[in-house]
């Protein structure tokens, strides 16, 4: 049986196929089963391997700016992107928020254009928290983002590079799991510009929620 962060079960709707161990998962987005809605939760960190992420970190102390999170996820099919889901463990009074970035196109993978900012999401109680994106996405490659809000400090599950799909490793062969940029919390910016800084550790454990 499938797992998502916080312990709930993933089953696609009246199917009873586990989006993590069924390979028929992806037949049925495709449009092998068209009774009824088609839903699906897809790690974002390792969709091949669905691995169990590594631990927690506190994502809330300090001023601003604070971390945004990219992880780079590629999409093979027309799918319309419903939400993405963290796990908060320790919640703190404060609000986090998610996004979607294109990439470049002609062999520049970066992300580029912001395409959905969720808005702000409170943090409190803690749980698995959603935010909603509906985004239709095309085949490419994207970038799934999250920001959290400086405040006395939450705790969410991650990823570190040796459970991750990683993107290849940087100028000393260090595994890299994503992207991060400093930015003040609100609004996600249009644009994310040349500024990043390559993941090398740990980075949220993020889950997407697609429907055709």
């Amino acid at each position: 049986m499938a797992t998502l962060v916080g312990g709930t079960a993933v089953v696609i709707p009246g199917t009873g196929l586990s989006s993590e161990s069924d390979p028929k998962y992806r037949n049925y987005l495709q449009g092998a089963n068209v009774n009824g809605p088609a839903t699906l939760l897809q790690l974002v960190n390792a969709p091949s391997g669905q691995i169990a992420g590594s631990g927690t970190i506190s994502v809330g102390p300090g001023a601003d700016p604070k971390l945004i999170y990219a992880l780079r996820y590629t999409i093979d099919y027309p799918v319309l992107l419903v939400s993405l889901k963290v796990s908060i463990t320790v919640a703190a009074t404060a609000n986090w928020r998610a996004g979607v970035y294109g990439s470049g196109g002609n062999g520049d993978i970066l992300p580029k254009t912001l395409l959905a900012d969720s808005g702000n999401v409170a943090t409190n109680p803690a749980g698995t928290k959603s935010a909603t994106l509906n985004v239709r996405l095309q085949p490419g490659n994207y970038w799934f983002v999250t920001h959290f809000q400086n405040s006395a400090g939450s705790t969410i599950n991650v990823h570190d590079v040796t459970r991750s799909d990683n993107l290849g490793t940087d100028s000393t062969l260090v595994p890299v799991n994503g992207l991060t940029q400093l930015q003040n919390f609100g609004a996600l910016p249009a644009t994310w510009g040349s500024t990043y800084t390559l993941s090398t550790t740990q980075i949220p454990t993020l889950y997407a929620e697609f429907a055709v």
